[in-house]
């Protein structure tokens, strides 16, 4: 499979968030985080089944502006004291996307 040929966008930032590498390492980096299911209900295992389509598809909705991240999941976390701590995060293709976004931008920055 042939990798994207990466223009350079002058001003851009979103050509290195769909760059397929990124987006690769971006799936690494959740994986390895050991990553949960969203509101979505799709587990790591998966997406994994299907990883190159789902990198794909996320690469082809970034590059038509067409992405659109799904709402985030909230979970309470017990506290030692009994409290609940609140979390939460984005889901779905919103891991993947932003996690896209932060290796694009670290390996920029």
């Amino acid at each position: 499979m042939a990798e994207d040929v990466h223009p350079i966008k002058i001003g851009s930032l979103i050509d290195k968030v769909w760059y397929l590498p990124n987006l690769r390492r971006a799936w690494t980096l959740v994986k390895a985080n050991h990553g949960t299911w969203g509101v979505d209900r799709q587990s790591l295992e998966a997406f994994e089944a299907h990883r190159e389509e789902e990198l794909q598809d996320l690469q082809g909705a970034l590059k038509a502006d067409a992405y659109v991240p799904l709402p985030g999941r909230r979970v309470y976390i017990p506290k030692p004291d009994g409290a609940a701590a609140r979390a939460g995060g984005p889901c779905g293709a919103g891991p993947r996307g932003s996690d896209g976004a932060a290796a694009a931008l670290g390996a920029t920055f």
